[in-house]
């Protein structure tokens, strides 16, 4: 009976080993360390995890930088400041006779820095040069009204020119340049050599700055156009045509019409005056024209002016068109025809 009961057991326990299945294997070797498998989908899933991640940092820095824009600076940068440079002119009376005075001009831009340059940097050629005479202009000469600077007459066209506190006399007579730097008006000088670009400068500097000047001549039936300098201006023009009048008869005087065209780059009232050039041996009857327009922008106004001239003896018809901006000249426009 006892034999029996412990087959009994033995048959159960069986029995219940084979409904439990095998055992789990161990999770680590018998190091003691994880198992290889393990430690691979382990560190597969960190670097996934970890990949994930900075992408999401990366999204996070894109979308804050443009859900906030950097600023943007509106404030208007400050003007330019440019040197100046003052110009005294000599000037006599029409006819020339001992009644002179003295103009006195500024000039302040781009342009009249690279003259100041030139000015300054040019070399001198160790010439003294003769003082005019011992005489002192009182400044009260120098402030532009008429007065005898006799002399001044005989010694060509005299113009003074004063940079950063250095006084430079520059004449011009018939063919001869003469530049120097001088400590008086009238007193003896160091000569400076002159270039052929610095002479043009200086003439451009006298003639012509800071105003705007716009040549045309017709010769031959040929209209050539420029611009003699090119200073700072609110109008552009330009010379559409200039046509010969039919005369009436053979005495008449040449009549020719002038097509001057205007453009501004903003609205703006323009006073223009047409009058002759006069000289001692060029005299004109001019159609004299004054007028008040008001150009809008960038619209093109085409105004018609006659020039008349005499029957005959005449080499050159000259007239000059001011075109006037806010009561200050703008432009000059030169017109030369030759019959």
């Amino acid at each position: 009976m006892k034999k029996l009961c412990s087959l009994f057991l033995i048959l159960l326990l069986t029995l219940s080993l084979v409904a439990c299945g095998e055992p789990e294997p161990t999770d680590t070797l018998s190091t003691g360390e994880p198992a290889l498998s393990e430690t691979l989908s382990d560190t597969a899933t960190t670097d996934a995890n970890s990949d994930a991640d900075t992408e999401t940092v990366i999204t996070d820095t894109e979308v804050s930088t443009d859900s906030q824009p950097a600023s943007v600076t509106t404030e208007e940068e400050p003007p330019v400041e440019y040197e100046t440079l003052t110009i005294q002119i000599h000037e006599t009376t029409i006819p020339v006779s001992v009644s002179s005075r003295i103009r006195t001009k500024t000039l302040s831009d781009e342009w009249t820095e690279g003259l100041i340059e030139k000015l300054l940097q040019a070399p001198e050629t160790g010439v003294t040069v003769e003082k005019f005479s011992d005489q002192e202009i009182p400044q009260r000469h120098f402030e532009g009204f008429a007065e005898k600077i006799d002399i001044l007459v005989n010694k060509g066209s005299v113009t003074w020119f004063i940079a950063r506190d250095v006084m430079f006399r520059y004449v011009r007579k018939g063919t001869t340049k003469l530049l120097c730097k001088v400590e008086t008006h009238l007193g003896e000088g160091k000569e400076v050599e002159l270039s052929e670009e610095l002479i043009k400068m200086l003439n451009m500097a006298i003639e012509y700055a800071p105003m705007t000047r716009y040549r045309a001549a017709l010769e031959n039936g040929t209209l050539e156009q420029e611009y003699l300098f090119e200073g700072k201006h609110e109008i552009e023009v330009f010379i559409e045509e200039i046509v010969e009048i039919p005369a009436t008869d053979k005495k008449s005087s040449p009549k020719y019409n002038v097509k001057l065209s205007l453009l501004s780059k903003k609205d703006k009232t323009v006073h223009l005056d047409l009058g002759p050039v006069m000289s001692g041996d060029s005299v004109i009857m001019v159609e004299t024209k004054t007028a008040e327009l008001s150009l809008k922008a960038n619209q093109k106004q085409v105004q018609e002016l006659v020039i008349e001239g005499f029957p005959s003896g005449m080499l050159v018809i000259p007239a000059v068109i001011q075109i006037t901006v806010d009561k200050e000249t703008d432009c000059y426009v030169n017109i030369a025809i030759y019959p």
